[in-house]
């Protein structure tokens, strides 16, 4: 599974996906996020970093999931968990 992104109708902002590595209906559904091609201000610049954190962070739990079924090797905690602590605590910043 890789995530890819393409331009917006307006082209003014990358919407990102999940690829599947087929092009048939429901191989690539959208994650719901996107980020702005060429920022405006401060609040556009501050959801793009915002985003790509959020992107980091799944890539890196979609390369463990493939590796806790691969290999069988299962972590005591959820990623996921971690993942919605640290989003709680940077809306408190």
């Amino acid at each position: 599974m890789n995530i890819g992104r393409r331009k917006n109708a307006k082209r003014d902002k990358y919407l990102y996906y999940y690829d599947f590595g087929g092009r048939g209906k429901g191989q690539r559904p959208s994650m719901g996020l996107f980020i702005y091609v060429k920022p405006k201000n401060a609040a556009e610049k501050q959801h793009n970093l915002e985003t790509k954190a959020i992107l980091d962070i799944t890539k890196s739990q979609a390369i463990l999931d493939h590796q806790q079924l691969e290999h069988g090797i299962f972590l005591n905690i959820s990623l996921r968990r971690i993942f919605w602590i640290t989003m709680q605590t940077m809306s408190y910043c």
